[in-house]
């Protein structure tokens, strides 16, 4: 009896213990959401969007990620001194970045699943594509941040950052400061974190999910390299 428990995932435990004191158990009670736990628990956020076979819901945080970057490009970009609209920025932002978050995690997964499975791991595809969606949770929570600022600013925020200096007062600088360095820790963050899901996936060290993350980026350089070098020669 007890080692079936220890078998249960641990949401079917509780409710279980909260069914034999004869109270209901709301739906929502006991889940985690991973948009919150992968910040601090993300080896747990995996496990549980594992065990509640999420894996298709987890795919909006990657395309939330997707709509960041797409953001971050307009501003690079200058799209607001061009005549661009902050609304028509938001638009192609979200659909441009939507379809970009879910190309970059298959890619992303693509990339990292032959090393991961090295040396005789055993662990799918799918397992290895949710570890990389849980890890684009903090990038994901940018785009609450890009949003505000966008109805704040509007199409002056979407001006290259060099050129921003010269251009805003010191108030509204100061919130364009704060959502880069804001941005650039959640995109930091979420490096952090896909160490620790490829971890739990892999039933494995942080070593061995770094060294995985490593090989993976070694070969990207490599084939980037060659093809660089080719169409060079080819020039």
């Amino acid at each position: 009896m007890w080692l079936a428990a220890r078998r249960l995932p641990l949401r079917a435990v509780r409710q279980a213990a909260v069914r034999a004191k004869g109270r209901k158990m709301p739906a929502f009670a006991g889940a985690v959401i991973p948009w919150r736990e992968a910040w601090l628990h993300p080896r747990r956020a995996v496990r549980d969007a594992l065990d509640r076979k999420s894996t298709l819901s987890i795919l909006l945080l990657p395309v939330a990620s997707g709509v960041v970057q797409s953001l971050v490009q307009a501003a690079s970009s200058s799209l607001g001194a061009r005549g661009a609209s902050a609304e028509w920025i938001l638009v192609m932002g979200f659909g441009v970045g939507a379809l970009w978050g879910l190309l970059q995690v298959h890619l992303a997964t693509a990339l990292l699943y032959p090393f991961a499975t090295a040396g005789g791991v055993r662990v799918s595809f799918l397992h290895v594509r949710t570890a990389v969606a849980v890890s684009s949770a903090p990038l994901a929570t940018a785009l609450v941040f890009w949003v505000t600022a966008t109805l704040s600013l509007g199409p002056d925020l979407y001006v290259n950052p060099a050129a921003v200096v010269s251009t805003l007062p010191p108030g509204e600088l100061m919130e364009v400061g704060l959502l880069y360095l804001a941005t650039g820790t959640c995109m930091v963050w979420s490096s952090v974190i896909l160490l620790f899901t490829l971890a739990e996936v892999q039933r494995s060290s942080l070593w061995r999910a770094l060294g995985t993350v490593g090989a993976s980026v070694l070969a990207l350089a490599l084939v980037v390299g060659v093809v660089a070098g080719l169409a060079i020669l080819a020039f």
